[in-house]
C-alpha cells in the first residue's frame, strides 16, 4: 500500500478493500498490541481538515485514512496515482465484519442512536452468524463529562471488544 496523497491538507492513503481489510485484521490485530484508527474520509472532511488545524491532526494522526468519497479517489487520480481505488465505509465494515466472524474477533459499536445501534446489530448477525458483539453504545448528543469518557472507556476495554466501528456526525 502506497503511503498516502495529499489532498488539500489531508493525507489519505491510496489503497484498496482488500489491502486496507487484509492490514487492519492480520497487521494491525495481530502483531500490534497497541490501538490505531482508521478514518474513512470524505470530501466534507477533506474540507474541515482544511479549515480546522486541530481536525486536520486528528486525521493526518490516524494509521490508515481511506478515500470513501469518490471525489478523493479522482483528486488522487488527478495527483499521478493511477492505483487509487474508493474504499467504502460500508464495504470496510462488511468486509471487516466478515473477518471478524471467521476469526471470531470480537466488534463494537459507539455512535448513532439505540434503536439504530439494535438495527445494525441484527442486520449483522444475520449476514455474519459467528459474529461476536461485545459492546454497542449510543452516546448522548452533548460533550460528555471526563468521569463519563472514563467509564465507556472502562467498559470497551472490559468488553473484549478488538475492533470499534465509531460513527459520530
Amino acid at each position: 500500500m502506497e503511503i498516502s496523497s495529499r489532498i488539500l491538507k489531508m493525507n489519505v492513503n491510496i489503497t484498496s478493500l482488500f489491502d486496507v481489510t487484509n492490514l487492519i485484521i492480520n497487521k494491525f490485530m495481530l502483531i500490534s498490541h497497541s490501538s490505531k484508527y482508521v478514518c474513512v474520509s470524505n470530501v466534507h472532511m477533506c474540507m474541515a481538515s482544511f479549515d480546522s488545524d486541530s481536525y486536520q491532526k486528528v486525521i493526518n494522526n490516524a494509521d490508515i485514512v481511506v478515500p470513501d468519497g469518490k471525489p478523493l479517489v479522482w483528486a488522487q487520480k488527478l495527483l499521478g496515482h493511477n492505483m487509487a481505488k474508493q474504499v467504502r465505509g460500508i464495504d470496510l465494515t462488511m468486509a471487516l465484519c466478515d473477518m471478524a466472524s471467521k476469526k471470531g474477533v470480537h466488534i463494537g459499536f459507539y455512535g448513532s442512536t439505540n434503536h439504530i445501534l439494535q438495527k445494525i446489530i441484527y442486520n449483522l448477525n444475520s449476514d455474519f452468524k459467528n459474529l461476536k458483539v461485545t459492546y454497542s453504545f449510543s452516546p448522548p448528543f452533548r460533550k460528555l463529562s471526563i468521569l463519563e469518557d472514563r467509564k465507556i472507556v472502562e467498559e470497551i476495554n472490559a468488553s473484549d471488544t478488538k475492533i470499534l466501528f465509531v460513527g459520530l456526525g
